[in-house]
């Protein structure tokens, strides 16, 4: 495998264009499909999701309500577009890969991590590596003196039609420690099984 150049990903990825549009936009129609250039994924359902933002091959959903307002949680997704300057010979090498990027590049470094599992996962159609992860957050602006707790899932899939590029599918929530914001898991596994890789025109 040719040495990767370093890979910045999840909040601090490097997508794939500019951006072309900026929220909070409210989710009309959970059932619109999203066209970017590299991918085509629907929105989560349920209420109060919005695009925080859109790039050529970069969205961000986040659920906004007053009610998760006044309890401090957050609920959010996201697809992006990754280059990616490595060539993997086998699955078992991309899921290594990915389990050794160094921690502090896959997200915020206020982030403390507190847990994380990789395995590899066909089910989107692509060579997967499926993540969990915990982190603990103690600098979220909103809430000086807390500790926030982000709990995060998805998937890094290698594309199939673009070598180079890796898209990467995930959602999480953000609650202040001790308190367990309600589960969006019916709401975005549908968004998660909806990714759909374009092929090269």
């Amino acid at each position: 495998m040719r040495k990767p150049q370093k890979w910045i990903l999840f909040l601090a990825a490097i997508g794939v264009g500019s951006v072309v549009s900026a929220g909070p936009v409210p989710v009309t129609d959970s059932t619109e499909r999203i066209a970017l250039e590299v991918f085509s994924v629907l929105p989560p359902k349920g209420e109060d999701w919005f695009v925080l933002e859109q790039a050529a091959n970069r969205i961000r959903f986040a659920k906004l309500s007053r009610e998760a307002a006044s309890r401090g949680d957050t609920a959010f997704a996201s697809v992006d577009g990754l280059i990616l300057n490595a060539r993997f010979q086998s699955p078992a090498e991309f899921l290594e890969f990915v389990e050794k990027s160094p921690m502090e590049e896959r997200v915020l470094r206020r982030w403390r991590p507190l847990g994380s599992k990789f395995k590899l996962d066909s089910s989107l159609g692509s060579t997967c590596v499926q993540y969990e992860g915990a982190f603990e957050d103690a600098a979220v602006p909103q809430f000086p003196g807390s500790v926030c707790i982000i709990d995060t899932r998805g998937f890094d899939c290698l594309h199939p039609h673009r070598p180079g590029v890796v898209v990467r599918i995930s959602y999480g929530t953000r609650s202040l420690q001790g308190i367990q914001p309600p589960s969006i898991e019916a709401e975005v596994e549908p968004f998660l099984k909806s990714l759909v890789f374009a092929p090269i025109k």
